[in-house]
C-alpha cells in the first residue's frame, strides 16, 4: 500500500512542483499519473522512491516511512527511470562486478572486451571502464 499525505515540493527559484498532494493506493491497484509538463508527475515519483527529497508530508510504503526508514521502504519496491542511462560513476563496483568474466575467456582480448561491455551498462566514465578492464 502506498499512503501519501500533504506531500509538497518546492525547487530552488521558488517553483513549486507539488503542492499539498495527498492518496492512497492499495496493494494490487494500478495508478498513473497524467497531466502536463511540470505538473509534478515526476517529483512525486522520485519522492516516493526516497531519490527527492520533500519539505511537507509522508510517504509511506506497505506502513514504512520513506524519510525515516528508507531501507525498509525500498525494499518492498522498484523503480525504472524515465532516461535510464549510466551514470558517471567511477567507482570499483564496475570492476568487482565483471570480475568473474576473467574466468570466463581465454584470451586478454576478449575479457577486456565483456568486461567493457558490462560496464558500459552503468558506468559512463571512462575511469569505470578502466576499472572494469583492468
Amino acid at each position: 500500500m502506498l499512503e501519501i499525505r500533504g506531500l509538497s515540493k518546492t525547487y530552488p527559484g521558488g517553483k513549486k512542483a507539488v503542492d499539498n498532494l495527498s492518496l492512497s493506493i492499495e496493494s494490487g491497484e494500478i495508478c498513473g499519473f497524467i497531466g502536463r509538463n511540470g505538473a509534478g508527475k515526476t517529483t512525486t515519483i522520485k519522492a516516493v522512491c526516497g531519490i527527492l527529497d520533500f519539505e511537507e508530508g509522508t510517504i509511506e510504503i506497505d506502513g514504512k516511512n520513506i524519510k525515516t526508514s528508507p531501507v525498509e521502504a525500498k525494499a518492498v519496491m522498484a523503480y525504472i527511470p524515465d532516461n535510464p542511462e549510466p551514470y558517471g560513476s567511477y567507482g570499483n563496483g564496475s570492476g568487482m562486478r565483471v570480475s568473474p568474466a576473467g574466468w570466463l575467456y581465454d584470451t586478454i582480448e576478449r575479457t577486456r572486451e565483456v568486461a567493457r561491455w558490462t560496464a558500459e551498462i552503468t558506468h559512463n566514465h571512462p575511469e569505470g571502464i578502466k576499472g572494469a578492464e583492468s
